[in-house]
């Protein structure tokens, strides 16, 4: 950077090059200036005004500021446009002995934004750490502004980019902090960003911070030794929420104090869903516009609370497998279900709950005011008043609320009620302050900062009086303190004993001596005021953050209610059952529904049975026409299992469940160019992950595989597949597997101890298909393709030509016949018998009499044998 003259310049560059990744917000009076290049790129992506001011010597300077007390819509704006902010702050007042001092007090980063009006209420915000060596890759993530913290550890091997890519998912980090050896590796950083889309930053000294992990991590969470923690076993997974807890001190320029000890993260104790899984059920978001609406997640979402909202989120991707803690919750479920005037009195409670986790959090980083108090206070309380509600009833869940640390919540809503409250100004507006009577000398403080403003308002009403200057006013600002205004047509009027103190074009301000005496009491009496009220509120958050740990247990109890109570709604609301958990592999429901589509459709949606097991029904081989439901109805199963393994009732008549390791869902894969995967590749790279990761506890979605190549390419794919799912003794997941290839169908003669085939009911009037959406034993026989291309509107003679070449094909073409050699073979068919199997197609057999059957097979038989 270049050299400059004036002292302020020169601190400003000082300052600037301690964090050369940031753009630097200097505090100059009312504003953030930025100046140089931060200038320059500050204008450009926040639309703001750039200006160039004259700086003597050092020439014109290119500068842009905005206002500090709106700063924050900036921030998040260049947040989003992956840029980091340092907070630069005057920490000194004002002399005549030079400029005043500045430091940074805060870096904000995407994983570190502390503003929550730029964040989801229901989403946490992560902000992780990944240590990678040749061996292992260690991952920790926290949330800053909850204080969550977790930590896992994955073996470096084929299968690395999967898992991790479906642990960042889960957590969805907006930033992670690597090593810079590993930020300047294209190869690492396409592993950790294959799956997910967060600002990578770099940490200084990485090597240093692995070396004194294990230091720091003992003297941060005060304890004995980090086996206290319960992962010292993992050594990457130290060393990655060490540098972690350095990145995010650094962040903060001070020692945070609120995050939780770290949990381990045990993939095995969930059901693992991978990114494409997230994507094709539209968990989060819908596939196409990537909406909210239209999600499960937003199907099933009744919470009332933020913390509740971001459990259920939580809760949704990392479904349970503890059938005890799935049983727990069904109970909580089914008495809130059947009780609805006892869920919503708990839940008229809840909507009183702020976000807690966030609001002490902010007190810990110094960031809270007088209002999170209170309401911390007022949400605490809504626990106490639960409290008892649900303890009156013997389940599991609510009796553990007995062991919860009542006497510290008490203890923190008495002091935060005694010490701060609300009152009404004359003007109607609500203030939070320091209440009386918690300060003596704060009382006759503020006695002497009434009687003086009483005084003056008293002192504006005799002078006016006293001179007949009837618009006389007394008037404060922060420049001139008190003073006496008087409009240019009564000048004349103005006593001697009257000061000027400034001239304005309509009016002039003086001061007097009295005046003067009265404003220094009164400023006087503020400013120890304001000194006094700071020391308290000080004390009183130090009371509070004391009792973090058990504010943080209480939320979270408070959270899992609000979603019990969410669940129970849905239930209730929509009908659901509770599903029956077995310990066998089987999967039995009737009449299922899709938990999304059948809310938006009601009577119209039409539910399936669906039974899935170890034996003749391991694979169901689905076939039928596009639009006939085939992929809502796979889709609906594995939501299902979802919904039952989070602890929600199910859309359906009855179900019975095993526990599922694993949901894998492979559909509709599209190009990825920007890594240079075709349609086909991301196919078969999605398949080969199922082949490799699938167990028997596993369910697997297989919605037309192979019909991104060639049509034998194609069948024999899936073919080879289907028969790898069933025959593979370590991989025999229970597999909903939906094609266009009717030769597949054949395999459920081949292996009928494992295989059976499904169809989706059509019926076709005047050739168009109607479509009935029930699944049902049995294997169609035609796609109704060019059929379904009519609905959509291709032209006429795109059909009609289309039809021409599916007839020369059906009459040239080619199929699988051996069902043991699985070998291709000519069936050639010549045009009468074509035409038969076309009659025979759009016969309506549902509709046709017996005897009326007879006569048209007669009639084809006798069609067909001509030549």
């Amino acid at each position: 950077m270049r050299e400059f003259s004036t002292p302020m310049m020169q601190q400003y560059i000082g300052i600037r090059q301690q964090y050369p990744d940031c753009m630097l917000f200097f505090r100059l009076g009312d504003f953030y200036e930025l100046f140089l290049d931060d200038a320059l790129e500050g204008a450009r992506i926040l639309g703001i005004t750039l200006t160039r001011r004259p700086r003597g010597k050092d020439g014109d300077i290119p500068m842009a500021g905005v206002p500090f007390h709106s700063a924050d819509t900036y921030i998040a704006k260049l947040l989003r446009a992956g840029k980091k902010i340092a907070i630069c702050e005057q920490v000194s007042e004002p002399d005549s002995k030079g400029i005043v001092d500045r430091k940074v007090i805060r870096i904000i980063t995407p994983g570190t934004i502390l503003d929550d009006r730029s964040l989801e209420q229901k989403q946490h915000n992560f902000v992780g750490s990944i240590e990678v060596t040749k061996k292992n890759i260690g991952v920790a993530l926290a949330d800053v502004l909850t204080g969550d913290f977790h930590v896992t550890q994955f073996e470096r091997d084929e299968s690395i980019a999967e898992k991790l890519g479906s642990h960042l998912l889960q957590f969805a980090p907006s930033e992670c902090v690597v090593s810079l050896e590993t930020y300047n590796s294209p190869e690492l950083l396409h592993l950790i960003t294959k799956h997910h889309n967060a600002t990578i930053s770099y940490l200084d000294d990485w090597k240093k911070k692995i070396k004194q992990s294990e230091k720091k991590l003992i003297e941060h969470f005060s304890v004995i030794s980090v086996s206290s923690l319960g992962f010292s076993h993992l050594e990457q997974a130290v060393g990655a929420a060490a540098c972690l807890v350095a990145y995010i001190d650094h962040t903060q320029q001070s020692t945070v104090t609120h995050l939780q000890k770290p949990k381990l993260f045990v993939p095995e104790d969930y059901l693992l869903l991978d990114p494409a899984t997230v994507a094709n059920l539209e968990i989060f978001s819908t596939i196409h516009d990537k909406k909210d609406d239209g999600s499960l997640l937003q199907s099933v979402d009744y919470t009332k609370t933020a913390a509740g909202g971001r459990l259920l989120r939580t809760w949704i991707l990392h479904p349970q497998k503890n059938i005890d803690t799935l049983e727990s919750r069904y109970d909580v479920v089914s008495l809130l279900y059947t009780n609805a005037e006892f869920r919503t009195q708990l839940q008229n409670y809840l909507m009183s709950v702020l976000d807690v986790e966030r609001l002490v959090s902010k007190l810990a980083l110094n960031i809270g005011t007088i209002a999170s108090l209170l309401n911390i206070a007022q949400s605490l309380q809504v626990f106490l008043d639960v409290l008892p509600l649900v303890t009156n009833h013997q389940l599991k869940i609510f009796q553990q609320w007995h062991a919860l640390p009542i006497k510290n919540i008490e203890k923190v809503v008495s002091e935060i009620s005694k010490v701060v409250g609300e009152v009404e100004t004359p003007s109607g507006e609500i203030v939070r302050v320091i209440k009386e009577h918690v300060s003596d000398e704060l009382d006759a403080l503020r006695v002497i900062v009434a009687n003086g403003e009483q005084w003056i308002e008293q002192y504006e009403k005799d002078e006016r009086a006293k001179t007949g200057i009837t618009s006389l006013k007394c008037r404060y600002n922060s420049v001139f303190g008190y003073y006496i205004e008087v409009s240019q047509s009564y000048l004349k009027l103005v006593p001697e004993n009257y000061q000027r103190k400034q001239t304005l074009v309509n009016a002039e301000r003086f001061i007097t001596p009295e005046l003067k005496v009265h404003e220094e009491k009164i400023l006087a009496a503020k400013e120890k005021i304001e000194v006094l009220e700071r020391e308290i509120f000080n004390r009183l958050v130090e009371t509070v953050v004391a009792e973090l740990d058990a504010i943080k247990v209480v939320t979270q109890h408070i959270a899992e209610l609000d979603v019990l109570c969410g669940l129970a709604q849905v239930a209730q609301e929509r009908r659901y059952c509770r599903p029956t958990l077995t310990r066998k592999g089987e999967i039995q429901i009737l009449e299922g529904k899709h938990p999304v589509l059948a809310e938006r459709l009601g009577e119209q949606f039409v539910p399936n049975d669906v039974t899935l097991n170890d034996t003749a029904q391991q694979l169901l081989m689905i076939t039928g026409p596009n639009m006939a439901g085939k992929s809502v109805f796979m889709r609906q199963v594995a939501l299902l299992v979802i919904l039952a393994q989070i602890g929600s009732f199910i859309p359906a008549h009855s179900a019975t469940l095993p526990i599922v390791d694993r949901i894998f869902v492979r559909s509709g894969a599209a190009d990825n160019i920007s890594r240079g995967l075709s349609t086909f590749m991301v196919e078969m790279v999605e398949a080969a992950t199922i082949l490799q990761q699938a167990t028997s506890h596993s369910l697997v979605i297989m919605d037309e595989i192979g019909r991104g190549t060639s049509t034998y390419d194609g069948i024999s794919i899936a073919w080879a597949i289907a028969e790898y799912f069933v025959t593979h003794p370590q991989h025999r997941p229970k597999v909903l597997f939906a094609t266009h290839y009717h030769e597949l169908q054949e395999l459920a003669e081949k292996y009928p101890e494992s295989i059976s085939n499904y169809q989706v009911l059509v019926e076709n009037h005047a050739d168009k298909p109607i479509f009935l959406y029930s699944v049902v034993p049995g294997a169609a026989s035609h796609s109704f393709g060019i059929a379904v291309a009519k609905l959509a509107g291709l032209p006429t003679s795109v059909l009609e030509r289309a039809q021409e070449i599916l007839h020369t094909l059906e009459n040239t073409g080619e199929q699988i016949s051996d069902k043991k050699n699985v070998e291709f073979k000519s069936m050639p068919v010549n045009k009468n018998q074509s035409e038969v199997i076309a009659e025979l197609l759009e016969l309506n057999i549902s509709s046709t009499t017996p005897l009326t059957a007879l006569q048209i097979l007669d009639t084809l038989q006798k069609k067909a044998q001509q030549q």
